[in-house]
């Protein structure tokens, strides 16, 4: 009998623990439904500017507003009523959310959000929404290569974004350019420290930036669809680079960057 009393105290305290560690978690990530619902709200009341001015600051780096119109004009979250997040998460400065927005219309969208905290405030970092209505099988090739005047663009403006970072010496610049895969594997003080010679010899790198770049052979795409760029400027003195872009939401981003002089 004195067993079963024991065992029935520690049972009594593992549902504590167990009641406590879910209390713990919904209240750190209490603000994320928060901050979901006063985004969606904006969006709801047509305040689609406020809405866009009010995410993260990469979230605006990597998409323009007219883009993010264009998302919402394609999808039915401007209907938005209610979210209802089964899974929520929060790691360092960096949160997530899953599950479900409701629309007016009674409509259940499957969504899941990333958020940042900047200056204290979770802010909106990413919005994924399944696909819906009739969808094309998926292909594994890999994509193609840019043609060279996509190239030539890509080129001009990583080097327009590393020119502007040494220049001001601040690589948070550079930082929220690059893509989201480079950008989660180092800070933007880890990238200054890893071209700290540039802005230690002051090295001046806009006059590149209204010149076009010549390259020195042909783009190579890998096995795994990461892109390479070689080539120069013809600058006094010449300078070289070798640049790697990968394809992530849908256009070429940032992975990898050296430049030589």
């Amino acid at each position: 009998m004195k067993a079963v009393k024991i065992a029935a105290i520690v049972l009594a305290v593992f549902v504590a623990l167990i009641g406590g560690c879910i209390a713990l978690v919904f209240g750190a990530t209490k603000g994320l439904p928060i901050a979901a619902d006063a985004f969606f709200s904006k969006i709801a009341a047509g305040n689609i500017q406020e809405a866009y001015e009010s995410t993260a600051q990469e979230f605006k780096a990597a998409t323009s507003q007219d883009e993010f119109a264009a998302f919402l004009s394609q999808s039915a979250l401007a209907d938005y009523q209610k979210g209802h997040w089964g899974e929520r998460s929060i790691e360092n400065n960096r949160g997530k959310l899953k599950g479900t927005a409701r629309t007016r219309a009674g409509g259940e969208i499957p969504i899941t959000l990333e958020f940042v905290k900047e200056n204290g405030v979770w802010k909106i970092l990413t919005v994924r929404k399944a696909a819906a209505g009739l969808q094309p099988e998926e292909s594994a090739a890999p994509p193609t290569a840019p043609s060279e005047a996509e190239l030539t663009a890509l080129t001009r403006s990583a080097i327009e974004l590393f020119a502007e970072s040494v220049y001001k010496d601040d690589f948070a610049i550079f930082h929220r350019g690059i893509g989201p895969t480079w950008r989660r594997q180092y800070t933007a003080e880890q990238l200054r420290n890893a071209f700290a010679v540039f802005v230690e010899n002051k090295i001046d790198l806009r006059p590149l930036l209204g010149m076009n770049p010549s390259f020195s052979r042909p783009a190579e795409m890998d096995g795994d669809g990461v892109l390479t760029v070689e080539g120069m400027y013809a600058s006094d003195p010449v300078v070289s680079f070798r640049l790697k872009f990968f394809k992530e939401e849908g256009r070429w981003q940032l992975l990898g960057f050296n430049l030589k002089m």
